[in-house]
This record gives C-alpha cells, structure tokens and sequence, in this order.
C-alpha cells in the first residue's frame, strides 16, 4: 500500500512540473506596428510549482515574444509589465503545452484615470484650466456658461495632426465637448443665478456652446465629433477612449462633465 501511494505522488509531481510555451506577438492598437522590447508577464496562481509561477518574456523589434516553462494544469493571464501600456480583453492560456501565435493587442495608457494627449506615443496629462460659472443673457432665457479666467489666445493646449485624445475611465469618457466662442461683452440677468456682476466687463470673452455676437445676436453651437472613428477598450481594469485629431472639427473646445464646475481646454487647428 505504501509503495502505490508513494508512485502515485510522484506521478503527480511529474505531471505537474511538465513545462509549456507561450509564443506571439503584441501590436500597438491605434499603428498596428508591433511593440518592441516589451516585457509580457504570464502570471499563475493555481501552479503546483512555484518556480512557474511568473514567468516572463521580451517582444523583438517586430513585437514577436516567447515564454518558456509554463507549468501543466496551471492557468496563466498575460499582462504588460510596462504600466503606461495595457493588453485589450483578456489573456488567459493553459500551460503545459505549446502554445503558438497567440496575438495581443495592446495601447498606451496609464493606470488610472484622466485626460491625455497622445503624441508620437507619449503620454502628455493634462490639467483642468479654469473653474466654469454661467450666466443668463438679459432679458432672456439663454444661459452662457464661461471660463472664469480668461485662457490667453496662445494657452490653450494643441490637437496636433496624427495625435490622439485618451480618455481615460468612465468620468472622462463621459465628459462633452463644448465649443469655445471668443465674444463681446454682453450684460447678464444677475437675479436669475444670484451673480453680483451685470457683465463680465471688458472685451475678449471667451463663451462656451454659445456664438455671441452681440446682446440681441447669439446662437447655440454645438460640437460635430465624428465618433465613429473613436477606439474604445478595455482590459487590465482600464477603459479607454481614444479619440484622432482627424475626429474633431477645426476650433476650441472645454471638455467637462455635465455637472462638473471644471473643464480641459483645447484647440484643434
């Protein structure tokens, strides 16, 4: 009897250490370029073996990756152990075969969440600029919303061609984009919000989803995204948007949530 419990616990400890491996290749989602020298991590916490837990490999110059010594019966997720670059979906393999041409898609960004510019693949975060207060038009019921603090004509951040916009979580990907308007001094109902002021004052205003041209001359406006080029996806806990320079319409824009009091500004030229 003991000596068929004992074969037995050897034969198990064989099947578990057989060794697999992991072949593929990890392209950048927005290039379809592959990623080079990127360390992809296959990580375990079912191994019987404990040297097989984590295991690593590089990806070439054409994105081409290999991991050797997964272990039998073990389950693996593969990550991205650069944190500004998440996979899309996810990887799970079995171990203790071969595995070939497994593909991955992968994008830049962080962890986290925020607004980003994405030039050339760097990752540029941006900052809210101003709070945003609103106002009704006198003797009207047309609400301006505005920056508070005047953004200079050379202030506001770029949309450079071939960059993108990330949005990253579900805050930023909720936020609108709203038009930005340079416009006039016009006077204000200060009974309706409670505001002290009849005007913002001088010149040179800017007003956000409002053309104003005069006191009696204004018309909505509103943002024309073509959303239908925007990427989204998710994987490694992260939801992203990514939205091309050539998705958004020439002009400047504050993008904020709907009930935010702060907004990003941008300026597509």
């Amino acid at each position: 009897m003991k000596q068929t419990i004992l074969s037995t616990t050897v034969l198990l400890a064989l099947v578990g250490c057989a060794k697999g491996t992991v072949d593929g290749t990890v392209t950048d989602g927005l290039t379809g370029a592959g990623v080079s020298e990127l360390r992809v991590l296959a990580k375990s916490d079912d191994a019987a073996d404990l040297t097989c837990m984590v295991l690593e490999g590089t990806t070439d110059a054409s994105g081409a990756f290999k991991i050797e010594g997964t272990c039998a019966n073990a389950t693996y997720t593969l990550s991205s152990a650069d944190d500004t670059r998440f996979f899309e979906g996810d990887h799970l393999i079995e171990g203790g075969g071969p595995i070939a041409g497994h593909a991955i898609t992968s994008y830049r960004a962080p962890e986290g969440s925020g607004v980003y510019l994405l030039v050339d693949g760097e990752l540029k975060p941006q900052k809210t600029y101003s709070d945003v207060s609103s106002a009704t038009i006198l003797k009207t019921d047309q609400v301006v919303k505005y920056p508070e603090t005047k953004p200079p004509a050379d202030g506001w951040p770029e949309i450079a061609a071939d960059s993108h916009v990330l949005l990253l979580g579900g805050k930023a990907i909720g936020m609108t984009w709203i038009p930005a308007h340079d416009g006039p001094e016009i006077k204000f109902d200060p009974d309706r919000e409670g505001i002290t002021h009849w005007s913002l004052g001088e010149d040179g205003w800017v007003y956000l989803g409002v053309v104003v041209r005069g006191q009696d001359d204004y018309e909505v406006s509103t943002s024309a995204l073509d959303d239908s080029k925007a990427i989204s996806v998710s994987g490694a806990g992260r939801t992203a948007k990514y939205l091309p320079a050539d998705a958004i319409p020439a002009g400047r824009y504050a993008v904020m949530g709907e009930k935010s009091k702060r907004a990003y500004v941008f300026e597509k030229k």
